[in-house]
């Protein structure tokens, strides 16, 4: 069914600024590739960046006078809500309040994702009814979808599960569920399939078959290689400060090493580092950023002897060792943002490193293909980032991670 909308009764909304970013960046490029698809230049024309980021909002700005105690509602037809595992019932409730009636919503998620910070778990507590079949649709619903994409199966999915559901339930037809990761392949896979389903034995089974003494380590242009840790490290902290030893000793000096004092004027001035314009600055950038962003250290918490602090406080003891203030960031710190700050379109969770040139401080933040450069007295609430929260992590894509666990019962470890 064609649906006559006008883009600008579109909203796209997510829970946080970084979120918000990515989910008009991924709309951006996925309007990009629809153009090519279609031979009206009105179509084409409406398929731009500027008509997706100016209907693209935080949840919080969305509903700002609403928060304010506005009984105004939203003047769309449409809403699509990302990262919606995030969202607790107060907000969501006040959502639907302000909608007419009208229009509709769209909610993309994860239900296996942590829950939201506040009250309620909304996406986990409408899934929970086929979290067991998997089956969320009719008979003549799955018929509609096999018009559209035609290697959608009729009888079970390649694991076996049902895909027409024979129950009757409010939500039926409502809500696709899909049973298939490209993310993530292998014992990785394997073991959150077993967490997930509460498999206690296929999560031994994982654990006892991988080598897990082994740790991998990032070289600029070359192949991931192995380190691997001795036998008298055994708690977390004690094999987490081994990770971070080798890691930034090795791969930290060489590649902020390769970035070669001349090429920073024209750079920082700019504010934006772009192939076209900074090329050797920009490859030289991609060559530092990425044994970096590529790893991180997960912790459960921010306090205690396998948070966040004292991991970030030892990773900052390695760079450099004689390090006595612990404001000052230092060449090379992996920081994240903690706070938005809309001015500069920068989020809550945009992380980015520390560069020093002739006594002033920058931080650099990768963008889609450039990096932004910020001196770092415009930024108001930074941390460091070399390990971050389990929460912070969501939606990221990181090629390996180190998870730190409290070696004691904690309500955290569910």
């Amino acid at each position: 069914t064609q649906v006559d909308l006008e883009v600008d009764q579109i909203a796209l909304a997510a829970p946080t600024g970084r979120a918000k970013a990515r989910m008009a960046e991924s709309m951006k490029g996925a309007l990009h590739k629809l153009t090519d698809f279609t031979a009206d230049p009105k179509i084409a024309k409406d398929m731009t960046l500027n008509h997706t980021t100016d209907n693209a909002y935080t949840l919080h700005s969305l509903l700002y006078k609403q928060l304010q105690g506005s009984p105004e509602k939203l003047n769309y037809k449409l809403i699509v809500v990302d990262e919606f595992s995030m969202v607790d019932v107060s907000l969501f409730s006040l959502l639907i309040q302000s909608m007419k009636p009208d229009c509709r919503l769209i909610l993309l998620g994860d239900m296996h994702q942590l829950p939201p910070v506040g009250q309620g778990s909304v996406l986990g507590n409408m899934s929970q009814s086929f979290t067991q079949t998997k089956a969320s649709l009719s008979e003549d619903y799955l018929l509609r979808f096999r018009d559209l994409f035609s290697e959608v199966p009729m009888d079970h999915d390649q694991h076996g599960y049902e895909l027409v559901s024979h129950r009757p339930h409010r939500l039926l037809n409502k809500m696709v569920v899909l049973t298939k990761t490209h993310r993530s392949e292998g014992d990785i896979l394997k073991l959150a399939q077993g967490v997930n389903d509460s498999d206690i034995a296929s999560v031994r089974s994982v654990l006892k078959q991988t080598e897990w003494t082994a740790l991998p380590l990032h070289w600029p242009g070359r192949e991931t290689s192995m380190v691997y840790v001795p036998p008298q490290i055994s708690s977390a902290r004690d094999v987490a400060h081994f990770y971070l030893k080798h890691h930034l000793s090795s791969t930290w000096k060489s590649t902020l090493g390769l970035i070669q004092d001349e090429y920073w004027n024209t750079g920082l001035e700019m504010n934006r580092i772009t192939p076209s314009k900074e090329g050797k600055l920009y490859e030289q950038l991609c060559v530092a950023f990425e044994p970096h962003v590529s790893m991180r250290i997960l912790c459960l918490s921010h306090h205690g002897m396998s948070g966040t602090q004292e991991m970030n406080q030892l990773a900052r003891g390695v760079l450099q060792p004689n390090l006595k203030s612990t404001d000052r960031r230092i060449h090379g710190e992996l920081v994240m943002l903690t706070r938005n700050q809309n001015d500069l379109e920068l989020y809550n969770g945009d992380s980015g490193m520390v560069f020093v040139f002739r006594h002033q401080s920058y931080v650099i933040f990768p963008c889609e293909g450039s990096y932004r450069v910020e001196p770092i007295e415009r930024l108001h609430s930074l941390q460091s980032a070399f390990a971050i929260s389990v929460h912070k992590s969501q939606g990221s894509e990181y090629t390996s991670i180190l998870l730190v666990l409290p070696e004691y019962k904690s309500q955290l470890l569910t």
